[in-house]
């Protein structure tokens, strides 16, 4: 659950999730550690680990991930 804006250049591909607390309900804390992005035939293709966190309602959070494609 996460909106992503998503760019490329020159081979950099940036990835922004952002967790909409308006869609999180209310009271109900959620451990966070990992984040798998999947295609569209829902296979991983990019998994990131972070420290552990908790989101929560009213806990505004967001991921800037990198991904360098090289030929060769």
């Amino acid at each position: 659950m996460s909106d992503l804006i998503l760019s490329s250049v020159d081979g950099i591909i940036t990835i922004n999730a952002a967790f909409p607390q308006e869609r999180m309900p209310d009271n109900t804390p959620y451990d966070f550690n990992t984040l798998v992005l999947v295609d569209a035939e829902e296979q991983a293709f990019a998994v990131l680990c972070t420290q552990q966190d908790t989101l929560y309602k009213g806990k505004r959070y967001s991921i800037l991930m990198t991904i360098e494609q090289v030929e060769g």
